[in-house]
C-alpha cells in the first residue's frame, strides 16, 4: 500500500483478536514506519506493511473474525485429541 500523509488507515495488532483493530490518519512517514494521529511518539508508529486503507475496514474485520472462529475450531478439535489421549492413558493404568 502506498502510505501518504493524510491517508485514513486501519491496522490490527493481533489478527486473532477483532477488538485490536484500530483506525487513524497518517501524519508522518519515514522509512518503513508511519505515525498515526499526529502525536509522533514511539507508541503512535506502525509498520507500513501492517496498514490497510480505511475503505477495507469492514472486510478486514470480517476476515479477522473468521480467523478467530477457525482458530477456536482448531483449538477445540485439538482438545478432543488430548481428551482421547487422556482416556487411553487412564484405561491402561
Amino acid at each position: 500500500m502506498n502510505v501518504q500523509v493524510g491517508k485514513k488507515v486501519v491496522w490490527c495488532h493481533d489478527l486473532a483478536e477483532p477488538s485490536s483493530l484500530q483506525e487513524g490518519t497518517v501524519t508522518k512517514v519515514g522509512g518503513e514506519i508511519a505515525w498515526v494521529d499526529g502525536h509522533h511518539k514511539a507508541e503512535d508508529c506502525v509498520y507500513k506493511a501492517y496498514l490497510w486503507p480505511a475503505e477495507v475496514k469492514d472486510e478486514l474485520l470480517d476476515i479477522i473474525k473468521e480467523r478467530a472462529r477457525l482458530k477456536k475450531a482448531y483449538d477445540d478439535s485439538m482438545a478432543l485429541i488430548y481428551q482421547l489421549g487422556n482416556k487411553v492413558t487412564l484405561q491402561n493404568m
